[in-house]
């Protein structure tokens, strides 16, 4: 039997909760199809554990736990192992080289979305206000510290370098390539889902309009159960007016900056795997 193994390693705010959840409700009916998702107990049903960020190397737990799931895969009655983390994107050169060890790259398809980094710098920045992480003040400071991370180029390098004979799939994350990324998602991986079980399945997100409210309620120095009741307020705020939600919080200046930074490597990176509509839309200037 001709088994593959798909990893599916980001990039953050491209659907990959909204697809991991759906994987994950749909394990059993998945596995009747010969996909085996496993339950590795991660909350976010996510394969997280397996990606964790900042380590240099595999820890001996994380080791044992791969080595199961591969092992029941490859026993089991599945053609198919899926395993995704939007952390796989930002591992250490050595924790992908020690993965690679564990993985057999001939066997295995790389997953990687794509989004234009206008909408993920804006779309990350608003997550990390949402959930309490250090967000810099301004979106001009996120951008300036942590604009190194946004180069799919760089993300992919580790990846290409350490499983060369795999096939690498890249989808952009854009309306006019398609509308469900869970339903792109299953025709990557040749599967079905119940249809039922993949409604409402997303990452809740704050609208751009309440970014201004959230760094004033940070400067404020509220605690930290107060502010997790006044972002659940504006999460159900966003929920009820996202469909009217227009506001850009990134600067005609900073959108100037955001071009000019990514423009060479997006053109490198979508010559060598994106097709001809899918370049243009990540290469191109917007329109507002």
């Amino acid at each position: 039997m001709n088994k593959k193994i798909y990893l599916h390693i980001g990039f953050g705010k491209t659907g990959t909760t909204s697809i991991q959840e759906a994987l994950y409700d749909n394990r059993l009916f998945l596995a009747e199809q010969g996909v085996f998702y496993p339950d590795v107990g991660d909350k976010a049903h996510g394969h997280h554990g397996l990606a964790r960020l900042g380590e240099q190397s595999l820890a001996d737990d994380v080791i044992d736990d791969l080595r199961c799931i591969l092992h029941e895969f490859e026993v089991g009655s599945y053609n198919r192992l899926v395993l995704s983390s939007e952390n796989f994107c930002f591992l250490k050169e050595e924790y992908i080289r020690q993965l690679a060890e564990l993985i057999p790259s001939e066997n295995t398809v790389v997953i990687f979305y794509v989004r234009k980094q206008r909408e993920l710098i804006q779309s990350t920045y608003l997550e990390w206000q949402k959930v309490g992480s250090d967000y810099l003040g301004t979106i001009d400071n996120f951008f300036n510290r942590h604009k190194r991370s946004f180069l799919f180029t760089t993300r992919l390098k580790n990846w290409k370098n350490f499983f060369p004979s795999s096939d690498f799939i890249v989808h952009l994350y854009h309306r006019e390539i398609f509308e469900d990324v869970i339903g792109d998602f299953c025709s990557v991986i040749g599967a079905s889902l119940n249809d039922k079980s993949i409604l409402n399945h997303f990452n809740e997100s704050i609208i751009p309009e309440f970014s201004a409210l959230i760094s004033t309620i940070d400067a404020l120095g509220v605690n930290s159960a107060t502010r997790k009741v006044l972002i659940q307020g504006l999460l159900e705020l966003s929920k009820e007016f996202k469909k009217c939600s227009a506001k850009n919080i990134i600067s005609d200046e900073l959108e100037s900056k955001i071009y000019k930074y990514y423009e060479k490597d997006n053109i490198v990176f979508s010559r060598e795997h994106l097709n001809r509509h899918s370049s243009q839309l990540l290469t191109g200037v917007d329109k507002r």
